[in-house]
């Protein structure tokens, strides 16, 4: 599964963004013009106490009828969704490996997966993502960032988003959804700290070269 601005297929506009709490789920869908994109629908729908629970959808038909009934407050008709997946279920490491071939890269990344996540590579999914190319006293390493969450807590999102008529276009870990969002591509030799503050909890995410 792509987790770093991949999707699971090619997202043709439009499409909207879904994040689900445990106190509501909200939908956000931008249009975009020229340089800029704005805001074009937005909601928000409390819930029911229980119904996500640590994160995990306790109650599946709930959480379905909620997600019809924002998108339909929002005005948003379309069914392409990217749905963010919550930092405290992800892993994030960044590990070092020595130079090689880009072809030899993702089989290095499953040794390097089965050492620093804490679960057995056939039950998660997972993404990678090459940070930098450097020297260090002659020998060439590549900085690889890794993310890698449940198979059975994504699973249990796929199908909810698909018991609710969406039609999947990715996921992403709430903290790389935020950095793409707030932060320019073409921002190089800038440290950036985003602070989310939630109700429950409050995320800082530091980014070097966005």
């Amino acid at each position: 599964m792509s987790i770093f601005n991949k999707r699971f297929i090619d997202p043709t506009p439009p499409y909207f963004g879904l994040d689900m709490s445990e106190l509501s789920i909200k939908v956000l869908q931008m249009t975009h013009k020229g340089r800029y994109d704005s805001v074009y629908a937005f909601a928000s729908e409390k819930i029911a106490s229980g119904l996500i629970d640590n994160r995990d959808i306790k109650n599946i038909d709930a959480i379905v009828s909620a997600i019809k009934k924002v998108r339909k407050k929002a005005g948003i008709s379309t069914k392409n969704v990217i749905c963010s997946l919550p930092e405290s279920k992800a892993f994030i490491r960044i590990v070092t490996i020595p130079q090689m071939k880009d072809e030899e890269v993702t089989e290095a990344i499953k040794w390097e997966i089965e050492a620093a996540i804490p679960l057995p590579i056939d039950q998660i999914y997972y993404d990678w993502q090459i940070l930098d190319r450097r020297l260090t006293r002659g020998n060439g390493q590549i900085d690889v960032v890794i993310a890698a969450i449940s198979k059975e807590f994504v699973n249990n999102f796929i199908h909810v988003l698909k018991k609710a008529g969406l039609t999947i276009c990715g996921f992403e870990i709430e903290s790389v959804a935020q950095s793409n969002s707030l932060l320019r591509n073409d921002e190089k030799g800038v440290t950036t700290m985003i602070i989310d503050i939630g109700d429950k909890s409050t995320s800082f995410i530091i980014t070097v070269d966005n």
